[in-house]
């Protein structure tokens, strides 16, 4: 995948509408391999990599006091979460980033943030990958979206199986393709379902068919024959 063109699209997918979006992308999991090309580009996209323990910690205090989402923030532009972290960065700045260590289960930083702050991660493998990614499901959205910026069949198909959400998105900014565009083909909504993982009713995007009162006529089959329980329940060949 072209690392350049990937981080573009998830710092434009973080910093819609300075972050408020839900579906906008909480972190990015990243092979070791490429991770300093993935943070170089981070900063060539505005972004402001918080690399001090101390602003850290500042950061992690600000965005979530208490352990809960700062309700003051949300939505606010970088300059008033930097004074409220007590922070300098410069003007420029479009995205915070704030560096994890997968090993820390229970970080803050793997909530929801509705601000434009982004936490990357490390990983080796891409079974790896897929268990940062589903631990953070596990803390908060579980039903909800992904994203895989990726060109193996193998590896998305992979995180569509395993990851307890209604959308994958492939090589796309997630806050502005998840409710559906013309080259994606999801129905275009500003509701996402999430299915009985999120406690909801759909899975997938709503739209009108899900406002429809729909009557079915059902009339018997004649020839209909039911199946043995040897045949229902055979394997197939």
């Amino acid at each position: 995948v072209d690392i350049k063109e990937a981080v573009e699209k998830i710092v434009t997918g973080r910093i819609f509408d300075n972050g408020i979006i839900c579906s906008g992308e909480q972190t990015v999991i990243a092979p070791e391999e490429l991770y300093d090309e993935v943070m170089t580009e981070m900063k060539a996209n505005g972004g402001y990599i918080v690399s001090d323990p101390a602003e850290k910690e500042k950061m992690v205090t600000a965005l979530f006091p208490g352990g809960n989402i700062n309700r003051d923030l949300v939505g606010q532009t970088i300059q008033a979460i930097a004074k409220t972290a007590g922070i300098e960065m410069p003007e420029s700045t479009k995205v915070i980033v704030i560096p994890e260590d997968a090993s820390n289960k229970t970080s803050l930083l793997r909530k929801e943030k509705m601000f434009p702050v982004i936490v990357p991660f490390k990983y080796g493998d891409f079974n790896e990958a897929v268990e940062i990614a589903l631990e953070n499901l596990d803390v908060e959205g579980k039903g909800h979206s992904v994203t895989i910026h990726s060109e193996n069949d193998e590896h998305i198909l992979e995180l569509g199986e395993r990851a307890p959400v209604g959308r994958v998105l492939v090589n796309q900014p997630c806050s502005l393709s998840i409710g559906g565009t013309f080259q994606n083909g999801l129905n275009a909504t500003s509701t996402l379902g999430c299915g009985s993982w999120g406690n909801n009713s759909i899975s997938e995007n709503f739209y009108y068919k899900h406002l429809l009162n729909i009557t079915r006529v059902a009339k018997i089959r004649k020839n209909a024959v039911i199946p043995t329980d040897e045949e229902l329940w055979a394997e197939e060949d």
